[in-house]
This record gives structure tokens, sequence and C-alpha cells, in this order.
């Protein structure tokens, strides 16, 4: 009778073996898929930061704050500084483009000698990053100034946002 409980004693280990065998092949098989899940997470984080570092250099700093100014008031103000007597300014067309910034299109309207649309295309040309002179027409008057028509875009800080 002793051997009967010496067999299931046998039997029983060998089946307790088998048991932690599989469940360590199964905890390693899950430690390497924690360890592959893992290394895509760290190469997706370093995506990420090469990602925004491309933004970041693909789109200047605003150039324009609506918290401060309307835009239109603020961009006739900045060609008005150029030399450029502004009839009329209009933002005509906003689209988002990131984080409490929008791309704005504006129009404006009114007069300048070439001395101004000069420093205006050298401008537009110093803030390649923020704003893009879409069109620039001038009809030359005989007093020396033209009329001007500028379709500018600009990237705007949107109103009512802290700075960050």
């Amino acid at each position: 009778m002793s051997a009967r409980p010496r067999a299931l004693g046998y039997a029983l280990a060998a089946l307790s073996a088998v048991v932690v065998l599989g469940l360590g092949l199964r905890i390693a098989g899950q430690l390497g898929d924690l360890k592959s899940a893992q290394g895509d997470l760290a190469d997706a984080t370093h995506t990420a930061a090469e990602l925004r570092g491309q933004i970041a250099a693909g789109v200047g700093p605003p150039l324009l704050d609506a918290r401060v100014a309307a835009p239109s008031d603020a961009l006739a103000q900045r060609l008005k500084g150029l030399g450029v007597a502004v009839r009329q300014s209009a933002l005509v067309a906003a689209t988002p483009a990131g984080r409490n910034l929008v791309v704005a299109r504006f129009v404006a309207e009114g007069e300048a000698d070439p001395v101004a649309l000069d420093r205006l295309a050298l401008w537009a040309q110093a803030n390649a990053r923020s704003a893009i002179l879409e069109s620039l027409t001038a009809t030359a008057a005989a007093d020396g100034k033209s009329d001007v028509k500028i379709e500018l875009d600009a990237l705007v800080r949107e109103a009512g946002v802290r700075p960050s």
C-alpha cells in the first residue's frame, strides 16, 4: 500500500514541476513582450520629440498678438512703421495652426513709395517663419507714391489665452 501513495506523490511532484515550468515560460514570454513594448514606447517618444522639434523649426513665433490689439489694427501699425500709409486693413480668413495660434490672411490697402515697398519686402523676408507675403500689387501714381494692395498670411496668437 505504500507504493500507491509514493506513486501519487511522484505524480503530484511531476505535475507541480510541469506547472511551475509552464508558468515560468509564460512569465518569460510576458517579460519579453514588456521589454518590446517599452522599446516601442521609447521609439514613439523619440519620434514625438523629433516631430515637435520640426514643428518648432517650421513655425515661427506669433507675429501679432490678438490679446494686445485687434490683429488687423496691429498689422496696420506695423505697415505704418514700414512707411505704408494704410487706408484699410482687414482680417479675411483664419485657420488654426497649433496651440493658441492661427494663420490669418490679411488684406491691406494704402499708399507707399518704392522705399516703403522695399522695406515691406525685407520685413516679410526677415519674418519668413511667421509671415508670408502672398501678393503685393502696386499701381504707380504721378506723385511718386503707389496705390498698393497687400495680401499677407501671418501667425497670430489667439485672444484670451495666457502666454505659455
